[in-house]
């Protein structure tokens, strides 16, 4: 026990009713004499706020709660360096676990080759050897399945699906036609889509962008969900941004919170919507002779017992996560029409947010408290937790190399950035916003190269260099506030919309 102000041990020691602090009686009486506040907080104090320490085994207690306290400081970072030790680990593993199925896979292929080049005769047992070892593996596979809590052909797709975009990820490095901070600097209005949503409740509550080739010709989609109930679906190509797709008033009875673009599982594109109601939908965009239409193609109910916060597709194609009031995340098959698992916490009475990892292995997910949850999805196990946000997490965004997670929330105008290999915030972001906008960040997200990080806080976007972290860009163009964006690709191009009754398209005139 020591005095706060000189740093040795108090002959008649005083203990602070405000801040716990111990002072030398008589040091502190001068101190407060002299300027009328605490030392150590500068907030007021008087004498009034002092006691006199006389327990005679207190220093010894106090010392000995100390060492407890550093003990237990101790053991919980080595907890959390072995916890990042085994999630580095399991990463090393799942990556050489990929790169030998593809030799072995390849070798077989030479062995089948080497066979049918062979004499009928001396090619017959080979070839039956090879073919037994073909069917023995997937009752390994299935064995697996079996122990695992999703089901095995599932949590195969899941693998694949992570093996092979971990690897294209390794290949792309440069990103030659990425759009310059000076063209992102130089961004204006070049399009806007008018009349979206209803007059009476303009608000757009989420889109998603679509770019994808149709044929010989690239398909550029923005998907808007208002407020009012209705989807909206809107050209993004440079020669016709802006204009009206398809559009279908009352999607939904209530307010939708969340859409998506999906991959089906027959390759075929799909669109997602879920809100107030509490219910999954599924959408064609379909050509109807020289337009398009909007077609329902199934609900999906029993997902949520609630409202429904929040939707994200996995890579994988026809799958997808959601989230809602009722505490419960669901991974969900949109040809089933069904969930694969739904998974509670007893800590979690709703999520406010949510986005898969690019992997599709990690699944992260916002709370009404300010906490970020990680999840395997595979094992379904809460791995990690990140806290620091004041207020609901507003949005979550994961960078396309999969190294950085961005959050947001509602109350709080800050971004914090953090980083997956060593579990911790490496960066805090205080996004700019007008004196009398009291909400915090709507949105957060990477543009497809993970080089840039932008943030929509009141009527404008602020946009910042990934790892440097400095803002590069203010687009402002926007009356009212912006509940979502998105990058285009190389990021040449912005689509926002809010809480009026039009989508802008930004870009370098």
């Amino acid at each position: 026990m020591f005095c706060s102000i000189s740093g040795v041990a108090p002959e008649e020691p005083v203990v602070s009713v405000k801040s716990g602090h111990v002072y030398e009686k008589r040091l502190i009486l001068k101190h407060l004499a002299d300027q009328g506040v605490e030392p150590a907080t500068n907030e007021p104090l008087t004498e009034d706020d002092l006691v006199v320490v006389r327990a005679a085994g207190a220093t010894n207690e106090w010392d000995a709660v100390m060492l407890e306290t550093h003990s237990l400081r101790q053991q919980l970072h080595a907890s959390r360096l072995e916890l990042a030790n085994a999630l580095y680990e399991y990463d090393a593993a799942k990556r050489v676990i990929a790169r030998l199925l593809k030799e072995r896979d390849d070798a077989r292929a030479k062995l089948a080759a080497f066979s049918a080049s062979s004499a009928a005769a001396a090619k017959a047992e080979p070839a039956a050897a090879h073919h037994a070892a073909a069917k023995a593996e997937p009752a390994d596979v299935e064995m697996e399945g079996a122990a695992d809590p999703l089901p095995a052909e599932v949590v195969a797709k899941l693998d694949e699906t992570a093996a092979r975009l971990s690897e294209i990820r390794r290949k792309k490095k440069d990103f030659p036609t990425l759009a310059t901070a000076d063209e992102l600097a130089s961004f204006a209005v070049v399009a806007e889509a008018k009349t979206v949503h209803s007059a009476k409740d303009p608000a757009s509550r989420s889109l998603d962008l679509l770019v994808e080739p149709e044929g010989e010709e690239a398909v550029s989609w923005v998907l808007s969900g208002g407020h009012d109930g209705s989807l909206f679906v809107i050209n993004a190509d440079a020669d016709a941004r802006g204009e009206s797709v398809a559009s279908l008033n009352k999607a939904h009875s209530k307010a939708i919170n969340s859409v998506a673009w999906i991959a089906g599982a027959s390759g075929r594109r799909a669109a997602l919507s879920a809100g107030v109601d509490g219910v999954v939908r599924t959408w064609d965009v379909d050509r109807a002779k020289t337009a398009f239409k909007i077609k329902n193609t199934g609900a999906i109910e029993g997902l949520h017992s609630g409202e429904i916060t929040a939707l994200s597709a996995h890579p994988a194609g026809g799958l997808f996560f959601s989230v809602g009031t009722d505490g419960a995340w669901t991974l969900a098959d949109i040809e089933r029409g069904a969930a694969v698992a739904t998974v509670t916490h007893p800590d979690v009475s709703g999520y406010t947010a949510a986005q898969v990892h690019p992997d599709g292995l990690i699944f992260g997910a916002g709370t009404p408290d300010a906490v970020v949850r990680l999840w395997d999805v595979k094992s379904r196990a809460n791995v990690h937790n990140f806290e620091g946000h004041s207020g609901a997490i507003g949005s979550i965004a994961f960078s396309e190399n999969g190294y950085y997670l961005a959050t947001s929330a509602n109350a709080d105008p800050t971004v914090r950035v953090w980083d997956l290999r060593k579990l911790k915030c490496i960066h805090s972001i205080d996004v700019p916003a007008p004196a009398d906008h009291g909400a915090g960040v709507a949105r957060v997200r990477f543009d497809r190269s993970g080089q840039y990080l932008a943030a929509a806080c009141a009527n404008q976007i602020s946009i910042y260099l990934a790892k440097k972290w400095t803002e590069v860009a203010t687009i402002a163009h926007h009356t009212a506030s912006i509940a979502d964006f998105a990058f285009g690709p190389d990021a040449k191009y912005i689509v926002s919309a809010g809480d009026e009754r039009r989508v802008l398209f930004t870009a370098s005139a």
